[in-house]
This record gives C-alpha cells, sequence and structure tokens, in this order.
C-alpha cells in the first residue's frame, strides 16, 4: 500500500512538472504570427468582412489563457472601394489551449475594447442591413441563408439544420461607439461610452443583448432578447422583448416581429415620460406641431405594424389632466407623416392642443439639451406661425367628458382636427357650456399669397352672465338666456395686428331677461339732468326686458351696431354706434321711447283697462366709456 501512495504521489508530481513545462513552453509552441493569421481567418470566415489585425498577439495563460491582439480593423467592399466598418485598439479572445496547440481558434468569449463602430447606410434601413449579412461569405451568412432554405422548405433537413447551427459566443464590448446617419440627413450621428455584452452561443438559441450607452447626451440601458434570432433575421417571425430606458424616456416592447423587405410587427408596448416634449426632441424626431407640456405621462397600447402602416390600439394613456384612451393610425415613409384615430379624454386643453399647432405671441420652445432640437420650432414675437400645415397630415376625432378653453369650461365635447397642406380645420361640433350648448369652428387656408384664418362660433340657449364672465366682464348688467352668432375672417399674418385686420358680423338674441342692478327711473332722471354719469349697479333695482336683439358687422378692429334693440315692459331702448375690439371702449349712440300713458277720467278710480297711450316720450343720449365701465351723458341732438 505503501508503494502504491508513492507511486500516486510521484505521478502526480510528474503531471504538474509536466503541466508546468507546457505552460512555459507554450509561448514557443504556439507561433504568434500563425495565430494572428488565423485568427483574421476566422474573423473574415464568420462576419464575412475583411479582418486585418495589425499586431502580433500577447498571450497571457492566467488567469486564463487569452490572446490579446491590438489595432483591430473589420472592413467590406462596396461599389466605391474599402469601408471600415469597426476599428478596435485591443480584441482580447479567450483561447483553448488544446485546440490553439493544433490550429484552431474558438471564439467562446470575445472582448472589443474601444471599438469603434460605422454604419453607412441609415440604421432604420433595417432589410438592406440583413440582406447584407445574408449575402456575406461568412459562417452567419451561411447560416442565415440556410435558414430561410429551411423555411422555404416543408420539410427540415438534416444538412440545413447543420448549417444554420452555428457556434456564435459571447461579444463584450467595452467603451465603443457607433456612427450612423439619420434617415434623410448627411450628419453624422453618435453614440458613445458603449458597455454591453451579446450572448448568442451558437445561431439556434436565445440572443440576448444587454448594455448602456450615452445617446443624445442622456445614459441609456437597453436590453434586447429574442428567443429564434436567426429565424428573425433570415425572414421568418420570431419573439422579441426589448426595452430601453433613459431620464426622458422608458419604453418597452412584447411581441413578435419579422424584418424581411414585408417587415411588421405586433405586440404590447409600454412608455412612460416625465415630458413628452423632451422625450420626442431626444429620440431625435421631428416634431411637427409643439407637444404642449403635459406632464409626466405613462402610456399603454397594441401596436401592430405593416409596411409604412402602425396602428395604436386600446390606447391607454394617464396624465396629469386624467386618462385618454383611443385608436391611432399612423403612416410614415412619406414627405409628410399622416395621423388619423380617436381619442377620448376625461379633462382636455383645447388652449393647449390649439397652441400645440400655432404658437402664441412671446411664446418660446426650447429644447437645446437634445439633438431633435430645431431653430425653426422657436416662435419669437408677434408672427403667426402656420408651418405646420406643411409638416403634417391630421384627421383626428375627440372627446371629453370636460374641457377647458383659458377660463372658458366645457362638457360633453365632440370636436374634430383635419390638417393637410391647403387646409386646416379645428371643429367643436357639440359641447355643453355657459349652460347652453355650442359650436365653434376655426379653419385655416394657406397658398402661395399667405395664410388667411375663419372663426365661426354659435352658441344656444346660453346663460349671458356666465358668457360675460368668460370675457373677463364680471359687472355684467345683463342676466338672460338667448343665441349669438359670430363669423371673422382675417389674413394670418401678426398677432397685433389680427384683431385690426378682421372682418365679420355678431348677432345675439336674448329673451327674457334682466338689466341687473338697473333703475330706469334714476337712469331717466339723470339723464333729463344733463349730467355725466357712471352706469353703476344698484343693488336693489332691475330692469326686466322681453327682447335683446343686437347686429353687428365687424371690419377694421371696429363692431359697428347696425341695431341694438331693447324691449323692454317700461319702453323701447335703440343703440347705434361703434365699439373698437382692441381698446374695449364704446361710442354708441342711444334712444329711449317712454310710452305715456294717460286715465280716462270718466273710468271708475281709473282703472287700467280704461287707460290707454297718449305718446311717446324720447329721451336721447350717449355711451362712452369701456366695456366694464361705462359713461352715459344726453346726447345735444
Amino acid at each position: 500500500m505503501k508503494r502504491l501512495i508513492k507511486s500516486l504521489i510521484a505521478i502526480l508530481i510528474l503531471g504538474f512538472i509536466a503541466g508546468a513545462i507546457i505552460v512555459a513552453t507554450l509561448p514557443v509552441l504556439i507561433s504568434t504570427d500563425a495565430l494572428r493569421l488565423r485568427v483574421a481567418q476566422q474573423i473574415s470566415a464568420w462576419t464575412g468582412y475583411s479582418a486585418e489585425l495589425k499586431q502580433a498577439p500577447i498571450l497571457t495563460f492566467f488567469p486564463r489563457p487569452r490572446a490579446s491582439f491590438g489595432s483591430v480593423v473589420l472592413s467590406g467592399l462596396h461599389d466605391q472601394g474599402k469601408s471600415e466598418f469597426m476599428s478596435a485598439e485591443q480584441v482580447v479572445i479567450d483561447l483553448s489551449l488544446w485546440d490553439a496547440l493544433f490550429g484552431k481558434i474558438s471564439f467562446a468569449e470575445t472582448q472589443l475594447i474601444n471599438p469603434r463602430f460605422n454604419i453607412g447606410e441609415p440604421v432604420i434601413d433595417t432589410a438592406q442591413f440583413i440582406h447584407s449579412l445574408s449575402t456575406s461569405d461568412g459562417r452567419l451568412g451561411t447560416a442565415i441563408r440556410a435558414e430561410k432554405q429551411l423555411q422555404a422548405g416543408e420539410n427540415s433537413d438534416p444538412i440545413l439544420n447543420q448549417r444554420s447551427a452555428q457556434p456564435f459566443g459571447k461579444i463584450i464590448i467595452r467603451n465603443g461607439s457607433l456612427t450612423y446617419k439619420r434617415f434623410g440627413s448627411d450628419r453624422d450621428e453618435e453614440i458613445t461610452a458603449i458597455n454591453a455584452t451579446v450572448d448568442w452561443p451558437n445561431t439556434k438559441s436565445v440572443f440576448s443583448l444587454r448594455g448602456n450607452a450615452v445617446w443624445n447626451n442622456e445614459n441609456t440601458n437597453f436590453d434586447l432578447r429574442s428567443p429564434d434570432a436567426l429565424k428573425l433575421i433570415a425572414g421568418g417571425d420570431s419573439t422579441i422583448n426589448a426595452s430601453i430606458q433613459a431620464k426622458p424616456l422608458s419604453l418597452s416592447f412584447n411581441g413578435k416581429a419579422n424584418l424581411s423587405e414585408n417587415y411588421h410587427f405586433e405586440g404590447q408596448i409600454n412608455a412612460n415620460t416625465p415630458e413628452p416634449s423632451s422625450a420626442l426632441a431626444w429620440l431625435g424626431l421631428a416634431m411637427p406641431v409643439r407637444a404642449a407640456n403635459m406632464g409626466a405621462i405613462t402610456a399603454e397600447a397594441k401596436i401592430t405594424n405593416q409596411q409604412q402602416r402602425i396602428v395604436f390600439s386600446d390606447i391607454m394613456m394617464e396624465a396629469k389632466s386624467g386618462v385618454v384612451k383611443g385608436t391611432l393610425e399612423m403612416v410614415t415613409g412619406q414627405k409628410t407623416p399622416q395621423i388619423s384615430g380617436t381619442l377620448a379624454f376625461q379633462q382636455l386643453d383645447l388652449s393647449a392642443l390649439i397652441t400645440a399647432f400655432i404658437p402664441l405671441p412671446q411664446s418660446y420652445y426650447s429644447l437645446e439639451n437634445y439633438s431633435g432640437y430645431h431653430r425653426d420650432q422657436l416662435t419669437f414675437g408677434d408672427m403667426i406661425n402656420t408651418n405646420f400645415m406643411q409638416n403634417l397630415e391630421l384627421d383626428l376625432r375627440l372627446s371629453a367628458q370636460n374641457a377647458v378653453a383659458g377660463p372658458i369650461k366645457l362638457n360633453n365635447i365632440a370636436a374634430a382636427i383635419q390638417i393637410n397642406a391647403a387646409r386646416a380645420n379645428f371643429d367643436i361640433g357639440d359641447a355643453k357650456a355657459f349652460k347652453g350648448t355650442i359650436a365653434t369652428n376655426v379653419s385655416i387656408t394657406r397658398d402661395l399669397n399667405g395664410a388667411n384664418g375663419e372663426l365661426r362660433f354659435n352658441a344656444t340657449d346660453i346663460d349671458s352672465i356666465e358668457l360675460l364672465k368668460a370675457i373677463d366682464l364680471d359687472n355684467a348688467l345683463i342676466s338672460a338666456r338667448g343665441n349669438i352668432s359670430l363669423s371673422l375672417k382675417a389674413p394670418l399674418k401678426n398677432w397685433s395686428q389680427l384683431a385690426q385686420n378682421a372682418s365679420g358680423a355678431v348677432s345675439l338674441n336674448l329673451s327674457n331677461g334682466q338689466f341687473k342692478g338697473f333703475d330706469l327711473q334714476d337712469f331717466i332722471k339723470q339723464i333729463q339732468s344733463k349730467q355725466f354719469f357712471a352706469l353703476q349697479k344698484t343693488s336693489d333695482k332691475n330692469l326686466n326686458f322681453n327682447r335683446l336683439d343686437i347686429k353687428a358687422n365687424i371690419a377694421d378692429g371696429v363692431a359697428t351696431l347696425d341695431a341694438a334693440d331693447i324691449q323692454t315692459t317700461s319702453g323701447l331702448i335703440k343703440l347705434v354706434g361703434i365699439v373698437p375690439l382692441t381698446s374695449r371702449s364704446l361710442a354708441l349712440s342711444g334712444v329711449l321711447t317712454l310710452p305715456e300713458i294717460i286715465s280716462d277720467p270718466g273710468s271708475e278710480q281709473n282703472k287700467p283697462e280704461n287707460s290707454g297711450f297718449a305718446g311717446n316720450r324720447i329721451l336721447q343720449f350717449f355711451v362712452g366709456g369701456s366695456w366694464d365701465r361705462p359713461f352715459i351723458s344726453a346726447s345735444t341732438q
């Protein structure tokens, strides 16, 4: 037994010595020039790109065998000559000692140190990129072509299965960068500080890509996983789970995709952003309209894409204004994007919606922190900007339980927005407001001579007090219900000249109302005294009227009253004159006609039924001052 133990110890010692000798002599046994050549051949065979390893490898064996290559370049040939796809300061490959001794190289794990990738075509041209992979002479190209043949055939072919199942391994990218050109632009875009791991044991196994980078000045984490990536690359359908997370936006997709020439995908998309405008700018998406300040948004939807048509269905979006539901469809790949659909809001800010298309004066929109920033999206000063019409085609149907338009509150609205290069329409077909119903339309036409706008507003059975409060006349005298119709047209050049250049007409018809706090007898007495006085409310007096009818034409910033008749229980008031719109002043001439009643002296106790009209008493006066503080004086005529 002692001899056996001694023999085993001797064998172990000899084995250790032999191993040490082999490890010590490995740098001699393995030719670095031969290794460099073999690695270059293997990389070329795998990728289909020409591999150039400019320096001899440095071999290390602890803690594990590795070969380190400095200054590595991958390039391909095209019609214009040689094109560099990747250059790396260093490439580190894990080695199998046994394979290396016999001239074989395996790529179980490869590290790319400070690599620089260059994609000459737009990154969104996925079909062209995959086509270049599938037609390459490398093993990946062979695997893709074999998988395409398997998809085309009804039965599996053992030889094709073998060709399509190729070992791939793990690639670790350390501090890399990627340069590409955005579609439709000659400007180079760059993703920097890429640290990522591609894990794909073989082309028939699960593919995963995880890592982080700096994109458009934001630290970004990304994760992509597909259980059958080769099938996807070869033009088949495959499940995809993808996510991207950055400060402006978190986005995830779970579904199926097809990357063939007739590419399509469908699945569930989830997104959340602290501010949509910053998210769109960070993505570098051209914004045909200003994104309103909507605050944080969380959204989910089913997404389906077929070529250049994207449909978002079952949209559920939560914002500070409430929940939004609906469906949207986008058509891309044309000069202007086309968007259509229906959206239902709990709360809708109509002012923010309109100003998303037409920036108001002195508005400022700054996204200089993001690469998607464009100076033509900034609006300063007085110009009315209608450029959105040439950047977008839109057909949206909107509804909302509650809505606001500045100080105006609306309920149960049904609205529509239709935009093309020549015309834009903003319609509220039906809404509850001012305790009645309203309908309004804003339309813009645009041609080579400029843009023109038209406003139509109709209100039915509304409360005058509610309306006057909305236009900042809290001390309004009139309380009644009735109808209003307004139409205006104007060239859209400058905000400051809009009112002066407007033309149109307005009519107002109210019935069975009151002039709140109006003392007719005191009004008559003041006029007869020839005094100049302010028309003010009194606490205990009201003047009832049966009808109030106003018709006016608007031109050059002035409303001219053609007729303004007030039929009261005590007489008739008629007004004519002008109302400058910009100064909110008044310049009106008025006539008060009071019927004089006489009694039959022979009647019993002068009963009213025996009374009659003896004639009319007429008082003339002038109305000046402002809308909210009118002044009255006796007329000199």
